[in-house]
């Protein structure tokens, strides 16, 4: 009986042990899911991250190649992308990430200015509307961002009735803190919503500043114009041809 009590007791642990050398291996993998997941649900469109490491030890994360994709009925197939996020994690727990620092490096937002609104209108939208639930596991995690600066993004903006982009527009650093520090912490895919949210907003700020959107019905306005000339000119073209003819 004792022989047998050792030999189960040898395998509960070595279940144990490999269980946990293969979280560990594939924390990365784990956490890049969840946080796809996470996202994607709080923003109501498709988030793709292209990788993710976390170092346990250093208690930091490096995530690369966020891509948030489009709102439907725009052309561009991502309205933001990230280059790299550096992470500094100050205490984690199942149901409690606390993130002490937040480094978004490489943001690049491309807007589009149609006849019913902007792409950065209708995310906004949608990352304000109310959720569906998560699965469980993640539905229950919570975080708290004591500081988190989206540095300097590139803006590049195109009036699709033109079909004509107009350079670019650089975007100052973004600068938030306290997110969920007076409550023990929030849903983590309200934060991201928040955070989106904010972002969006000091874009829309910095696009108004160079002329984009002061007048939205001018600026269409004008571009109507353009293509009513384009096509009297086509007009003129043909009645001289036919004048020829």
């Amino acid at each position: 009986m004792k022989k047998l009590f050792k030999f189960l007791s040898l395998i509960v642990l070595a279940l144990v042990i490999g269980g946990g050398i293969f979280l560990y291996l594939n924390f990365g993998s784990i956490a890049k899911n969840m946080a796809e997941k996470i996202a994607t649900n709080a923003l109501g469109v498709n988030v793709s991250i292209s990788s993710l490491s976390v170092s346990l030890k250093d208690k930091t994360a490096t995530v690369k190649g966020i891509k948030i994709a489009n709102p439907s009925g725009f052309k561009n197939r991502h309205i933001i992308t990230v280059s790299e996020v550096d992470v500094g994690l100050k205490a984690f727990s199942k149901a409690l990430i606390n993130f002490n620092d937040i480094q978004v490096n490489g943001g690049v937002i491309n807007l589009e200015i149609t006849e019913k609104g902007t792409n950065l209108q209708a995310l906004k939208e949608l990352a304000g509307r109310k959720k569906q639930r998560d699965s469980v596991g993640s539905e229950a995690i919570r975080v708290i961002i004591e500081k988190m600066v989206i540095n300097q993004s590139t803006i590049n903006p195109s009036i699709t009735l033109l079909n004509k982009d107009i350079g670019t527009i650089k975007l100052p650093a973004v600068r938030l803190s306290g997110i969920g520090t007076k409550s023990n912490g929030v849903l983590a895919k309200e934060a991201v919503s928040q955070i989106l949210i904010e972002y969006i907003r000091a874009a829309e700020k910095q696009i108004s500043k160079e002329g984009l959107l002061v007048d939205k019905d001018a600026v269409l306005n004008k571009a109507k114009d353009k293509v009513n000339e384009k096509v009297n000119d086509s007009l003129k073209d043909i009645t001289k041809d036919i004048k020829l003819f």
